[in-house]
This record gives C-alpha cells, sequence and structure tokens, in this order.
C-alpha cells in the first residue's frame, strides 16, 4: 500500500509539470525556489600530509537563497562529506576514514551568463572526525567552487573543487599538526 502511495506521488509530479521536464538550451538559469541541495558521489580526496586520508571522496549538502545582490545569488548553507582512504596511511598502516560537517556562505553568478550554466564559489568553516585505528580531529576552513549545467530548471549536472586546512589534533603524543586536502566531486545539484 505504502509503496503504491509513493507510486502515485512521484507519477503525478511528472504528469503535473511536463514544462519543467524540458531541457534547457538558452537563457540563465532562473532557479524554481530557494534551496538548492548537492550530491556528489564520485569523487577523489588528496590529502596533503600522510595525516591526511586520501582516496575516496563524497560530499552532500544544502543550501538556502538568503539574497540577490544585483547579478550574484548569496547562500547559506551546511554539508557533510565523506573520504574513505586508500593510500598515504599513517597510523599502523591504516589509511582512515575523514567524515567533516561544515558551514559555508556560496555566491552563485547564473545571471552573468546567458545559458543555464551556473559557476559557483563558496567557503565556510568545519569540523573534521578522523578514524584511524585511533581517533583524531581537525578544525579546517574549507574554500572552493564549480559548476553546473542545469539540463532541467531543478537539476544540475557538474563538478566541484576544494581546498580545506587547518590544525589537526592527533593522538598517541602526535600533538597538534598541519592537516590538509584537496577534493573534487563529480554530481548533481537539485533546485526546490
Amino acid at each position: 500500500m505504502r509503496n503504491l502511495a509513493v507510486l502515485t506521488i512521484v507519477a503525478a509530479r511528472f504528469a503535473a509539470g511536463p514544462a519543467q521536464a524540458q531541457i534547457q538550451t538558452k537563457g540563465p538559469q532562473v532557479f524554481p525556489g530557494k534551496l538548492q541541495v548537492g550530491f556528489h558521489p564520485i569523487g577523489f580526496q588528496a590529502g596533503f600530509t600522510d595525516r591526511s586520508p586520501g582516496g575516496y571522496k563524497l560530499t552532500a549538502d544544502i543550501a538556502g537563497l538568503i539574497a540577490s545582490p544585483g547579478k550574484l545569488g548569496l547562500w547559506l548553507g551546511g554539508g557533510v562529506n565523506f573520504a574513505a582512504g586508500f593510500y598515504g596511511c599513517y597510523f599502523n598502516g591504516d589509511c582512515g576514514y575523514d567524515l567533516q560537517l561544515w558551514a559555508f556562505i556560496m555566491l552563485t553568478f547564473e545571471k552573468m551568463i546567458p545559458i543555464p550554466l551556473v559557476p559557483f564559489a563558496r567557503a565556510g568553516v568545519g569540523g573534521d572526525v578522523l578514524l584511524y585505528n585511533a581517533v583524531a580531529g581537525a578544525f579546517v576552513l574549507r574554500f572552493g567552487g564549480g559548476v553546473h549545467y542545469y539540463l532541467l530548471k531543478w537539476l544540475g549536472l557538474g563538478l566541484e573543487t576544494n581546498f580545506t586546512f587547518g590544525p589537526g589534533f592527533y593522538p598517541n603524543g602526535a600533538g597538534t599538526l598541519f592537516y590538509g586536502n584537496w577534493d573534487f566531486g563529480i554530481g548533481a545539484r537539485f533546485a526546490f
């Protein structure tokens, strides 16, 4: 019964909005609402030191439009990122995992381009939990940008890249050391 209800809602969504399903080919992107959700499941993180996990990267975020000054969009958001290290192992051969929560300000430049291509820049602060055979952490600054082409008013495909750095707090007498990485991701942004 529950599956039938979900299927009915999905079918109604597609039947009610055929204009939203048309591929965009010209004109700047006009977001259908004031909310964006990003999901980039194809990614890589390169650690700057052997204490910064490097390997597979997955990112997800959500942002809300707070202002539209001139030809810019100003968004406030937060995200969660996950990296599974498979090279640059430090603690007894354990490459570790990196779970990051962060908050950011994002500028979008969709009104400056005559096609639905949306470049953006963002910066923020966050905290990382580094899971090796021991637990470590980091307080970080994160900045980067990317670009997405909105095939549909609500669906943009593209990529993003970011730099993250700050003090890392490590166990076993290692103390406070530099933590940093560069990452990129390929995926989608959904606008509501």
